[in-house]
């Protein structure tokens, strides 16, 4: 906390000195400027004073009668040096046309030489330049008639007052923005403690929370940043006592997969008891002494149907087994649905294919999938259809677009299925009682593993039915689903 209460306290001090040091700085600057317009324009009224109206009789100098007095007579008068250079520098110049001074003081040199040539070209210029070891300001004006330079004056003023005032603005903040720093420095110090109060309240207060108490909240007051910040911390506990207790939940949901595990394996067992039991007997027949070859021949057939079923039964185990590790590695290709759909019903015995109808959309359904794993969904529905629809009813296969998605739909003209059903039907080893039976050569894994199949495309399984009108089962992928 001291650590934040001084990082914050040295950036407001940082922040506050380069606002007063730029603030002061333009200040001298525009006080710089001022004053230099301010000479520029006294430079401009001398001059002007100077030369006189165009056309009339140039006063003066000084406007005085006589104009001023000549140096030497400053000296033999007993005027300082400095008062001497004074009025030898604010003495106004006056130049002829060709250069050569115009005046009492026919020895006088331009303050600015390059000014003066620019002046007779036509041109009024202000010029810095060193005199007698001093830099001064200097106008050097013409004054133009009918077209032509008549006169030039050139005047000067000492830009000593400037120096002195930059001297002395820049000391004055040399002084005052250290002292505003400290001054800033010591109350930002005081309001950062009285900020930083109330977080160490909140501080103290949150260490009193622990997971076995969080029902426990902050107290709040007022609605400053600081209540908000309660409150978040408030919403924030609430949130943790939430994903505790979910986490509960989780530990009772693990409970109750490793419930399901146990049974799931269970009724594994028990489904592959009933095969070799029926393989078993049969080997027992065609070994038995007097057993015919007609005999041989039904044992023969009835180990060959059950190992059959027993491979379907352990291959669709290990499928399901390899998708609750995560280990259902699918190929990620562009395919048609339409062609997987069609391939799927080719597939079928002839007698079961003349009994299915096709819908398939005019234009490609075209989607990323795996074109086996999609193969064996609508082997699966068919056949589930065709077990459970008479010999005179009919099954209907349809595949169309639905804007971002894919719809594959199997639909059949079946017995139907009760409400309570529906929604165990995609449960492992779940039959529907008489509808359902193992004597119809299910073994209750057909939906469950047509859903893993939709789901590890990214889609839904949607299976809906009524008593005595058939069934219908809806697999809607999406057309661009992002494998991971």
């Amino acid at each position: 906390m001291r650590s934040f209460r001084a990082r914050l306290t040295l950036w407001n001090v940082l922040v506050l000195g380069l606002v007063l040091a730029s603030f002061a700085l333009a200040l001298t600057l525009s006080n710089q400027a001022r004053a230099a317009a301010g000479i520029d324009r006294e430079l401009d009224d001398r001059a002007r004073q100077a030369l006189g109206p165009p056309g009339g009789r140039r006063p003066p100098f000084n406007g005085r009668p006589g104009g001023p007095p000549p140096m030497s007579r400053l000296g033999q008068m007993g005027f300082d040096q400095d008062v001497i250079r004074m009025a030898d520098l604010r003495r106004p110049r006056i130049f002829s046309p060709q250069g050569e001074p115009d005046g009492r003081q026919a020895n006088d040199k331009p303050l600015d030489p390059k000014g003066l040539q620019l002046a007779l070209a036509g041109k009024s210029t202000y010029a810095n330049v060193e005199w007698n070891g001093a830099t001064i300001r200097v106008l050097s004006r013409p004054q133009i008639e009918q077209g032509r330079v008549t006169r030039v004056a050139q005047v000067g003023h000492e830009s000593g007052e400037l120096d002195r005032l930059w001297q002395s603005q820049l000391a004055t903040i040399s002084i005052l923005v250290p002292l505003a720093l400290i001054i800033a420095a010591a109350g930002a110090l005081f309001l950062t403690g009285r900020v930083m109060r109330p977080i160490a309240q909140m501080r103290e207060a949150a260490s009193s929370i622990t997971e076995a108490d969080l029902s426990r909240r902050l107290e709040v007051q007022g609605q400053d940043e600081f209540a908000e910040l309660g409150h978040t911390f408030n919403h924030m506990v609430a949130r943790l006592e939430i994903a505790f207790s979910q986490l509960s939940t989780a530990y009772s949901d693990l409970a109750e997969a490793s419930e399901n595990q146990r049974r799931f394996t269970a009724d594994a067992s028990h489904e592959l008891r009933t095969p070799l039991t029926r393989l078993r007997l049969a080997i027992d027949v065609a070994s038995a002494p007097g057993a015919t070859g007609s005999d041989r021949d039904r044992a023969i057939a009835v180990g060959d149907s059950t190992t059959r079923l027993m491979s379907r039964l352990v291959q669709e185990l290990l499928l399901l087994a390899k998708a609750d590790a995560g280990q259902m590695h699918l190929r990620h290709e562009k395919l048609d649905l339409r062609l997987v759909a069609s391939d799927a019903v080719s597939a079928l015995p002839p007698a079961s294919a003349e009994r299915v109808s096709t819908e398939f959309a005019r234009e490609a359904v075209s989607m990323e999938g795996d074109a086996d794993a999609l193969g064996r969904l609508a082997t699966n529905l068919l056949e589930n259809a065709l077990r459970h629809t008479a010999a005179d009813k009919r099954v209907s296969v349809r595949v169309t677009n639905a804007g971002e998605a894919v719809q594959l739909l199997v639909e059949d003209e079946g017995e139907g299925i009760a409400a309570a059903h529906l929604p165990r039907l995609t449960e492992r080893f779940y039959r529907v009682d008489g509808a359902r039976s193992a004597a119809d050569g299910g073994a209750g894994l057909g939906l469950a593993i047509c859903e893993t199949i939709v789901k590890a495309h990214g889609g839904t399984l949607t299976i809906t039915s009524e008593r005595g009108k058939g069934t219908q089962v809806l697999a809607n992928f999406p057309r661009n689903h992002q494998f991971k």
